[in-house]
């Protein structure tokens, strides 16, 4: 039983970190980087676009899947307990980005991969409000869920 209790930690635990390094991460890119397609020069935006996304996919592909994964895992543990309400409503939200990413986010950016469009870049800076307020909600529901498992398991 204490090694079940451990992995339970140990995944919720990794699927924390991997949740606020995407709300840090869509934060500065929602506020600073997606913002820059305005300002790259014309004559370098696909060069820019191409950069972004074969550099930002070496980030934001290991984090996804890991939040998904332990996400998923995490759902299998707490089913039945308290805690099933608040990892299913931030998994339906990991859902909803997901969705978004790969509806919205990927269109647009395979679109500035091919030269500049300036509506392309809007709605991936608009629409990207989307993603950062959900990861932000996750993650608040994700550091209550941390807290209100860890005790428990430390005081079995």
């Amino acid at each position: 039983r204490k090694t079940m209790l451990f992995n339970i930690n140990l995944v919720l635990l990794i699927h924390t970190l991997s949740t606020w390094a995407m709300v840090g991460l869509i934060w500065t890119i929602q506020l600073v980087h997606y913002p820059g397609f305005f300002f790259i020069d014309p004559a370098r935006s696909l060069e820019f676009a191409q950069f972004h996304q074969s550099r930002i996919s070496l980030i934001v592909l290991p984090l996804m899947l890991t939040e998904l994964m332990t996400g998923l895992m995490l759902m299998g543990s707490l089913k039945g307990s308290v805690l099933t309400q608040p990892i299913l409503i931030s998994m339906i939200m990991l859902a909803v980005i997901w969705a978004t990413t790969f509806l919205i986010s990927v269109p647009c950016h395979q679109k500035l991969s091919a030269g500049f469009d300036d509506s392309a870049a809007r709605l991936l800076v608009n629409s990207n409000w989307i993603r950062t307020l959900l990861w932000t909600l996750r993650g608040l529901i994700v550091a209550k869920i941390l807290h209100d498992l860890l005790p428990a398991q430390i005081g079995a």
